[in-house]
């Protein structure tokens, strides 16, 4: 059944057959059926409407993460944990995106930008043009990997950019630093440099992670600064790609 949530064979709002049905698709009784039932229902990937029958509520990752967020949600400490993830994951994803881009995969990230750019220019918090920028980076890796921890991560994700935002929409300044902060991950992916673009990324994350501690009055014990590295990538080669997607035109090999 998550396979087929997954694979988006069943999509949000679908109404499952009978399950005299279901038990024929799936070879199993009907008190195996109803146990995966429950269990899905506690997950909050099922709802149940009486009279009217079992729909699907939301995919596997949205609705784990949905789970995620509203665990870890309103502790300044969980949003500061999250950084440490971002910036654990996300620099690498940036550095394989340089790499491996193709022109269509420029193309998105190029859109995704201008939409942050066009929220920042309403005055709007752009948290979901935010995700969306980061999203389209994470598939321009090539790693379904990368995807999917971003959207497993997606509602922590919009909520803490949600919470910066909203306090920072005081400083004109700060919604543009980092709208260039970004800019500069596009411009190093771009141009196929790899290590720039992990840079730039890391460097984005680190703002990031600075403006939400001023913003939220947040005490941390200052981390070493050899932890936090900004000088480049760690020394370890790419993955092997069996099939590694054409390079967009024009761009340095990274």
């Amino acid at each position: 059944m998550e396979a087929l949530l997954r694979e988006g064979a069943l999509k949000p709002g679908d109404k499952l057959p009978p399950e005299a049905e279901l038990c024929q698709i799936f070879g199993v009784s009907r008190p195996v059926l109803r146990e995966a039932f429950a269990g899905l229902r506690e997950l909050g990937i099922l709802r149940i409407e009486r009279g009217s029958g079992t729909f699907v509520a939301n995919p596997v990752a949205e609705a784990t993460g949905q789970r995620l967020a509203r665990h870890l949600a309103g502790s300044a400490g969980n949003l500061l944990a999250l950084m440490e993830v971002r910036l654990a994951l996300e620099p690498e994803a940036a550095r394989l995106a340089a790499e491996r881009a193709t022109a269509d995969d420029i193309q998105d990230i190029e859109a995704a930008f201008r939409a942050m750019e066009q929220a920042v220019v309403r005055g709007d918090v752009g948290s979901d043009e935010d995700y969306r920028f980061h999203h389209t980076l994470a598939a321009a890796t090539h790693n379904e990997v990368f995807q999917r921890v971003i959207e497993l991560i997606g509602d922590l994700f919009i909520r803490s950019l949600w919470v910066s935002r909203q306090r920072s929409m005081r400083f004109v300044e700060r919604p543009r630093q980092a709208l260039e902060e970004h800019r500069a991950v596009l411009e190093a992916v771009r141009r196929g440099e790899a290590a720039s673009a992990w840079q730039a990324m890391r460097a984005h994350l680190l703002g990031a992670r600075q403006r939400l501690i001023d913003e939220r009055g947040i005490r941390v014990a200052e981390i070493e600064p050899e932890t936090l590295r900004t000088d480049g990538p760690p020394e370890a080669a790419s993955l092997p790609m069996s099939e590694k997607p054409q390079a967009a035109p024009g761009k340095a090999q990274g």
